[in-house]
């Protein structure tokens, strides 16, 4: 179940990075062509010259480049609604999959990335305490994740979160935190994890 919605959460992830090819033409390949050239292939030049290129300049709008990416986490962190657990604090350089070189991401990924990280610095908290057997730090930390589907970001783009509630935050409410560490332990939560690990 725990690999289930792992694979949800990342697909639901991954689906808003757009892949470019900063050195492609935008023209068709016609050597790959298993036929040989004829006049109903040939090309005026001057047919090539004529035509406009696409105005690009509305979706350039919506897209975040990686030279953007460092100003928009430090605006969706410092904004962020909900406080970090004791000790911890925001990362200052964004997530790597904001600032791939030859890769945009969808403008408002930066908020979701932010809330991913919220969520995950709870889990550990959470995990941490009740295998620390401190339940009273474990259930405040359960209280802060209660509100991760209604976080700026999360409420418009998640999926399938009544099943995040259903299979991660409801055992954790009773006291069973085998789910949120399986979630914790997995690709989710592999950006947090490796950000912790580099302080």
């Amino acid at each position: 179940m725990a690999s289930t919605l792992a694979a949800l959460t990342a697909a639901a992830l991954l689906g808003v990075v757009l892949m470019v090819n900063p050195g492609g033409t935008g023209q068709r390949d016609r050597t790959a062509s298993a036929e040989p050239a004829g006049p109903a292939d040939a090309v005026d030049a001057a047919e090539l010259e004529s035509v406009e290129p696409p105005d690009t300049s509305e979706l350039a709008e919506e897209y975040l480049t990686p030279e953007e990416a460092p100003g928009a986490w430090s605006s969706d962190t410092s904004a962020f609604p909900e406080p970090l657990p004791r000790g911890r604090s925001w990362p200052e350089v964004p997530p790597s999959v904001l600032t791939t070189e030859g890769e945009v991401s969808e403008d408002g990924l930066s908020q979701v990335m932010a809330a991913y990280h919220w969520m995950c610095a709870w889990e550990d908290e959470a995990v941490t305490a009740a295998a620390g057997k401190d339940p009273a730090r474990a259930a405040e930390a359960v209280a802060q994740l209660e509100k991760f589907t209604g976080l700026p970001g999360i409420v418009d783009n998640l999926q399938n979160s009544d099943s995040w509630v259903e299979h991660v935050l409801v055992p954790a409410r009773e006291g069973e935190f085998v789910e949120m560490e399986d979630e914790f332990e997995g690709p989710t939560c592999d950006g947090y994890r490796e950000t912790e690990a580099s302080r």
